[in-house]
Parts: structure tokens; sequence; C-alpha cells
């Protein structure tokens, strides 16, 4: 989608028109996959298929081992490490915080929530991955619709293992409702 010129009253600007194509810091995983996580996870979307747990089962498959589901990654990579801040009681850390750089100066009143999500998965991940996300500003758009004047914020998320290999891919779009 093409993003609308700045007209009176619109929040479009040059400024954020250029922050389209910017990639926020990678952010990596403080932990490796583990059978944990693996089963905290799949008892959480429960998802009882014994290529998450059952290493015998595992091992006779494609796979010939333990692996994560596709969307594992999305969820794990934003884990805080130990020691580190409560992202519920700070307001600038984690994947929020990526997001955060790559929407660009949204109006103080400006209400955001989830538009929409596409989950590519190319691999699954195995026991001992360390994940990495990438995310990149793919498009910032305006329109006008019954609650008023919206933004859209879409982004490309890229999640990858230790070995740059690509496990997934999330592209993303937020919607913020402008005051």
């Amino acid at each position: 989608m093409q993003a609308v010129s700045n007209t009176k009253g619109s929040w479009m600007t040059e400024k954020i028109m250029r922050m389209i194509g910017r990639e926020a810091p990678p952010l990596v995983s403080p932990d490796e996959v583990n059978k944990s996580d693996i089963r905290r996870f799949v008892q959480a979307v429960m998802d009882d298929n014994p290529i998450f747990y059952d290493d015998a089962r595992a091992s006779q498959t494609k796979y010939g081992e333990i692996v994560a589901p596709g969307s594992y990654p999305v969820t794990f990579v934003g884990k805080r490490p130990l020691g580190t801040p409560d992202p519920m009681t700070q307001q600038e850390t984690g994947v929020g915080q990526a997001a955060r750089e790559l929407q660009g100066p949204l109006p103080d009143d400006a209400r955001l929530f989830h538009g929409s999500s596409d989950l590519e998965i190319r691999r699954l991940p195995k026991l001992g991955d360390r994940i990495t996300m990438r995310e990149r500003l793919t498009d910032i758009y305006e329109k006008t619709g019954r609650s008023g004047r919206l933004a859209f914020i879409v982004t490309e998320k890229t999640f990858t293992n230790q070995d740059d290999e690509i496990l997934c891919i999330e592209r993303y779009a937020g919607v913020a409702i402008l005051g």
C-alpha cells in the first residue's frame, strides 16, 4: 500500500515516510531452545505431537530429533534474560522497543492494537538453537475509517537460528487509532 501524502491534520510526514525500510537492532533470545520451554509452549497451544517431546518417536521422523513448533520463535525470542527488568513494568524493553523504534512518533493519544499477522514457516527450531529476530518496517500508511483516522504500521520479522537459517517470517500489521 502507498501512504497518503501529508495533508492538513495528517500524521504522515516525510520523516515518518523515510523510516520505511529501516531495521531495528537484532533481538537475540537469552536462552537456547530447550525441552522445558518447548513443553510449556506445546501445552499452551494444546499440540500434543510426539515430535515435540518424545525422543524415540522424534528420531524416526524426517527431523531426526525433537523440534519445536513453527510458531515457537515468535514467542520465545522475546523472553527476558534473568536479572533484567520485567517488560510489564517497563515501557522500553524487548520486542516492544524494536516495534516502537520502527513505528515512529505516534501521537500520545493514539491507541495501538493488533491488525493482522501472517506467519511463513521455513524450518522447525531444534534443541540448542539460539533464535535471533530481525524486524524491518515495510510500510506505514494512513486511512480514514468509521473510528476516525487510522495509522497502519507494517513490519516483517525474520527469525533465524545461530547458523543464520531462516526459521520463520512474520508479517505483522499494527493499527493505531489517531486522536
